[in-house]
């Protein structure tokens, strides 16, 4: 196929494939860097919600409150009683 070519027009062919080549290995190196850029902004992303949902149970738990109701009734009766008593 080629051995019909001049010499000026084999050259051009092989800067021609060398071109093309070389885009492909850019667009490789492109693609390689955006791969390994997506899995380190997944793996922050993933440290992220770890530590966001560490903070969301300590902080549900610092807004529970203890009520034990029997207590709290007995609290307000021994108040009232008291107040009765004055």
């Amino acid at each position: 196929m080629y051995q019909s070519l001049t010499k000026q027009q084999l050259i051009k062919k092989l800067n021609e494939v060398e071109n093309k080549r070389n885009s492909i290995v850019e667009l490789y190196l492109i693609a390689d860097s955006l791969i390994k850029q997506s899995t380190s902004y997944i793996f922050d992303l993933s440290t992220q919600r770890a530590e966001l949902e560490d903070d969301n149970k300590r902080l549900k738990k610092q807004l529970e409150v203890p009520f034990d109701i029997k207590g709290e009734m007995q609290k307000i009766k021994d108040e009232l009683r008291e107040l009765e008593q004055k």
